[in-house]
């Protein structure tokens, strides 16, 4: 059982044990958030998502790195897609071939996008100041905000369970009903 942890670097960590996590292997390189997905970690910081592969969690060796030409701050992946809280837009990226992702498309939010999170065709955007975004992805190549919820302090978190979204906020943490995207 590992567990990836991004503090100014991927840390990987044996949590077999739980009251005594041991460090087992690691990535340096400024990260701010990073994912797992099967054998490979996506990790993102700065302006740039580093495809890992954690076959072997002592030793991630990189696969490829793509420049996201923004700020890098959160990162979900779906399927063959990486969605990436990319400072004053959203970006998505094609990692059906680990080996060389890129950049379909960065769209716009109105705030500054901090995290993302997914489920299905839509996209859950913490964008600071400018609150909760809701995005259609359904096409990659032109998504779409279909919703907000606004009047947090600073939305700078967001992780979906169930139909529930939790924003992590500068106040605290906020729980909103997301069984309606639209809304």
């Amino acid at each position: 059982s590992q567990a990836y942890v991004s503090a100014g670097g991927l840390r990987i960590l044996d949590v077999s044990t739980l009251s005594a996590p041991r460090l087992v292997g690691g990535f340096s390189d400024l990260s701010r958030d990073a994912v797992v997905s099967g054998t490979l970690a996506y990790v993102a910081g700065g302006g740039e998502v580093h495809i890992l592969n954690v076959t072997d969690p002592a030793h991630p060796s990189q696969v490829s790195l793509v420049y996201t030409n923004g700020d890098a701050r959160g990162i979900a992946v779906s399927g063959s897609r990486a969605y990436v809280a990319n400072g004053d837009r959203l970006a998505i990226l094609n990692v059906s071939n680990p080996i060389s992702p890129t950049v379909i498309t960065a769209t716009a939010t109105p705030g500054y996008a901090d995290d993302v999170a997914v489920n299905g065709n839509y996209a859950y955007v913490a964008d600071d100041n400018r609150g909760l975004r809701v995005m259609d992805i359904s096409d990659s190549a032109h998504p779409y905000e279909i919703g907000a919820l606004e009047g947090f302090y600073a939305a700078k978190g967001v992780v979906l369970s169930g139909t529930q979204a939790f924003v992590a906020e500068g106040n605290g943490l906020s729980i909103v009903d997301v069984s309606n995207p639209i809304s």
